[in-house]
């Protein structure tokens, strides 16, 4: 059999066996080992096709030997599979030369793979299938991605028939579904454990229970000064983080919630999640306040003047507060799910910003809400309000392709030069990904467009440039229809994307 045909054989062992949900720990063992040589063999193969000198370990020594052979030079250096890369420097590679994105979290998951098939090669190991799942979840979509980019030919087509089939679509779905429980049980029982212990009191056991879990978790975690760093993110403390993350999957992952009782009945049973969903609320409608009067107090008893304030204040600042209000408006579902309370409006009405009970968060919200309304602001929520025609013609791919060009173009990305970075200053713009059209902004003869685009930066260093991890930035787009057509008039730089992430848990 050829490479493509042995890793291709092995994913779909992975996949299938992993279907049946065994607790079975050798069926299990047979999930990861496939699943492993799947992803090393098939980047292999990919690479291959790039240059086949990707796959050696020491490219010299390879190198040499053919060159040796060419010229009819006897060389005892071996030429053959013993000196191909290991699972880890495969990934690394196919990263690198395929300019692919990959974030910390993703990559914590191969090493957490790798471990797992290294301790089942050499040694005893327990296996949970929840850990499998969720191995198998988190990065099955970034491997299907790049090898349906990069196959060619007839294993493409090959490839593509099984991950378009119904059958891996209803199995990767059911995976899906069964990881958020899990996390959300997991990460459930960590807040209810530990939110309130200080970090500095727990025992060694404690600890290495939390790191432990948190490993399986796919999260890294290292104490620098007085704050965590997780997954080269800064929390106060990693209570902060998990209850970051929690209100992450129940915002993001609502429709899979809905659909599951099981999930349910796990957020209603455990009564700190109640509490984090309204301090989530709270410390959002915070943020918003900040950005409409720079955290001056504000009263919301009359409209008229709220809505004065946000027609004098920056496009940007207004986007950042549809961005927010965006999150608490699918929250807030959780919270009524989880109190049984018919009405958001009524719920809402009984959550206070502080002790002095003047301002409520239903009160900001809707007053603020009602501005976004009138001024025709469309998101994920309302986008259906939105006509079919324009619709249908902003979230179209030659849209995007020119939003894309647009910002190579006018290189609209100038303002995060001198910046600085994950690991130094971004000195330069290496790649572009429009992820999504975030908001839509109609009037009678414009449209407006804010796209949340991810630019992979690059710092200057000792004559050469190197990666420097990756920003979220916000690019305006204006343009008009004409005959069902978008026509791009202007765009610009707005700056870094907020929402859910530029406010965290104390």
């Amino acid at each position: 059999m050829n490479r493509f045909e042995n890793g291709f054989d092995s994913y779909q062992k992975a996949i299938v066996e992993l279907e049946k949900r065994s607790e079975n720990e050798f069926k299990l063992k047979a999930v990861i080992i496939n699943f492993h040589h799947a992803i090393e063999v098939l980047f292999k193969h990919i690479l291959y096709l790039k240059s086949k000198h990707l796959i050696y370990m020491d490219m010299n020594n390879w190198i040499n030997a053919v060159f040796d052979r060419k010229i009819g030079k006897k060389n005892n250096q071996k030429e053959n599979i013993d000196y191909t890369i290991s699972f880890d420097e495969t990934v690394k590679r196919v990263i690198v030369v395929y300019d692919e994105q990959i974030d910390q979290y993703t990559y914590n998951c191969f090493l957490n793979l790798n471990k797992l098939r290294n301790a089942l090669t050499h040694d005893e190991v327990e296996i949970k299938l929840e850990s499998v799942e969720q191995i198998v979840v988190t990065l099955t979509p970034i491997v299907t991605a790049i090898l349906q980019k990069h196959l060619t030919g007839d294993e493409k087509e090959k490839f593509d028939a099984f991950v378009t089939s119904e059958e891996y679509k209803k199995i990767l779905q059911q995976l899906i579904g069964n990881n958020v429980a899990w996390r959300i049980t997991t990460i459930s029982n960590l807040l209810e454990l530990y939110s309130n212990k200080d970090y500095e009191s727990l025992s060694g056991n404690e600890i290495r229970h939390l790191e432990l879990t948190l490993s399986i978790l796919n999260v890294m975690v290292t104490k620098e000064d007085m704050l965590c760093n997780i997954d080269d993110e800064y929390y106060i403390t990693y209570i902060s983080y998990l209850k970051q993350e929690i209100c992450n999957l129940l915002i993001w992952c609502m429709d899979r919630i809905n659909a599951n009782e099981d999930i349910k009945s796990v957020i209603k049973r455990t009564n700190i999640i109640e509490d984090i969903v309204r301090e989530y609320l709270v410390n959002a409608t915070l943020y918003i306040y900040g950005l409409l009067n720079n955290g001056r107090y504000i009263s919301f008893e009359k409209e008229e003047t709220i809505h004065e304030i946000l027609d004098n204040n920056s496009f940007v600042n207004n986007n950042d507060i549809f961005t927010v209000l965006h999150c608490i408006e699918k929250i807030v579902n959780v919270l009524v799910m989880i109190t049984g309370t018919k009405s958001r409006k009524e719920l809402l009405a009984k959550i206070y910003l502080d002790e002095t009970q003047e301002d409520t968060v239903g009160l900001i919200y809707s007053t603020l809400i009602s501005w976004f309304i009138k001024h025709d602001w469309f998101n994920s929520i309302n986008i259906e309000k939105l006509d079919k025609n324009i619709r249908d013609e902003i979230e179209s791919d030659r849209v995007l392709e020119e939003v894309y060009q647009k910002i190579w173009k006018d290189e609209l990305y100038e303002g995060l030069i001198g910046e600085f970075g994950e690991w130094g200053t971004i000195d330069r713009i290496d790649g572009i990904t429009v992820e999504q059209l975030e908001t839509v902004v109609k009037s009678e003869d414009r449209i407006i467009l804010v796209y949340d685009v991810l630019f992979s930066t690059q710092a200057y260093s000792d004559h050469e440039y190197y990666d420097n991890g990756d920003e979220n930035c916000f690019i305006k787009v204006v343009g008009y229809m004409d005959d069902n057509r978008f026509i791009i008039d202007g765009a610009e730089y707005m700056g870094i994307a907020i929402g859910f992430r530029a406010f965290k848990f104390d």
